[in-house]
């Protein structure tokens, strides 16, 4: 019979925290006694039963009889289904969405938040990283992945939705729009950035620009805002790149959304800081010709390494002349650029895109900015 002590210890369900005493407990009780030893011998708390694979009971356990080992991971399956994640958890977000796809899918909880897989952070993810993380962390059903990964786009979706109706009801102007796409870093760049202005008193929004449509109340918001800072990991325009051509070898483009973003933004005159990180510019005429102008602005070249200074840099950018924002686009044989440690602009010659440009000894702002050959015959350079 059961102490009052063992039936309280059996009622918390906050099984990440549990004691090998306690793991014994629920072991006894779902009727494993013989190999409840096997379990303290091999000291398994909480977080460790929650991670065992059928293959551990076999081989570390040693529950060798297949059908027993089915019975125990059907229970092991009820616990993860049902525990309290609360303590591991952000407020039980990510069981709760989970649950939403189906309560069995509710056992995964902890092999999501075991590896930092947060909603949060599930959001930020887009569909074929998304599968490969799911993956990772021992989700091996295609069939549950597929259905995890649908019900996270169709939750970004909805959560963008929410986000442009606080646009519509904010009458508020913002200082900085901060456009980013979800993968290859960006999503944590913009979080990163849109923190350090926020803390120096800029008044920002950040938002995706994943997906082929934009709301009206987005482009009003990029009217609104005095500066738009656009995110460009490695491949952030290729969605935007005009590559097919019809029957009649006139070149066709679909408009994404980051495409009425920036064009948006320099038809009403908005300020565009883009932030690279690790990206290359495409050729000019690979871009539709409403956006070829973007390649005309200086931008802030990110590195980890110097974050504070690239902070201070994007800060500096936003207050001083507006023209200096933009290399001189009237000329295609010269623009102005400024590079590390001079005040006074200079000319710099255009070049062939195919040219490499000179090697220069690593330094914080050879880090930041410096030249890059640009689309066809103009440079890009960095913020400096």
């Amino acid at each position: 019979m059961l102490t009052l002590s063992e039936i309280t210890m059996l009622h918390n369900l906050q099984v990440p925290e549990w004691t090998v005493e306690e793991v014994v407990m629920w072991v006894n009780k779902i009727g494993f006694k013989e190999h409840s030893a096997a379990f303290a011998d091999s000291s398994v708390d909480g977080d460790i039963l929650l991670a065992l694979s059928d293959a551990d009971i076999r081989d570390d356990i040693g529950i060798t009889n297949g059908i027993q080992r089915k019975r125990f991971m059907r229970e092991l399956k009820n616990l993860k289904k049902n525990a309290d994640y609360g303590c591991a958890d952000d407020h039980g977000a990510t069981a709760n969405f989970l649950a939403k796809i189906s309560p069995d899918f509710r056992a995964y909880t902890y092999n999501l938040v075991n590896n930092d897989l947060s909603y949060d952070y599930l959001l930020r993810l887009d569909p074929s990283s998304l599968d490969d993380m799911l993956k990772y962390v021992g989700i091996e059903s295609a069939i549950h992945r597929h259905k995890i990964v649908e019900a996270v786009v169709n939750a970004s979706e909805d959560e963008d939705t929410m986000l442009e109706r606080l646009y519509l009801d904010s009458s508020e102007p913002t200082d900085i729009y901060i456009s980013y796409p979800r993968a290859g870093g960006g999503a944590e760049l913009a979080s990163l950035i849109s923190m350090q202005m926020q803390i120096k008193g800029y008044k920002v929004i950040s938002a995706p620009h994943d997906g082929k449509t934009v709301s009206e109340a987005v482009k009003n918001q990029v009217r609104g805002s005095k500066f738009y800072v656009l995110i460009l990991p490695v491949g952030a325009l290729d969605n935007c790149l005009v590559t097919n051509s019809n029957s009649q070898g006139e070149s066709q483009y679909q408009p994404c959304r980051l495409y009425w973003e920036v064009t948006t933004a320099l038809q009403h005159g908005i300020d565009i800081i883009p932030v690279t990180l690790d990206f290359q510019w495409p050729e000019m005429t690979e871009l539709p010709a409403e956006m070829r102008a973007l390649c005309h602005y200086n931008f802030v070249r990110w590195a980890h390494e110097y974050q504070d200074h690239c902070i201070d840099r994007l800060e500096k950018y936003m207050h001083q002349d507006p023209n200096l924002l933009r290399t001189n686009a009237d000329s295609p044989s010269t623009i102005l650029t400024r590079t590390s440690g001079r005040s006074t602009p200079q000319i710099q010659l255009a070049a062939s895109p195919r040219m490499k440009p000179r090697h220069r000894t690593p330094s914080v702002d050879s880090a930041i900015g410096g030249f890059s050959p640009a689309p066809s015959t103009t440079f890009l350079s960095g913020l400096m």
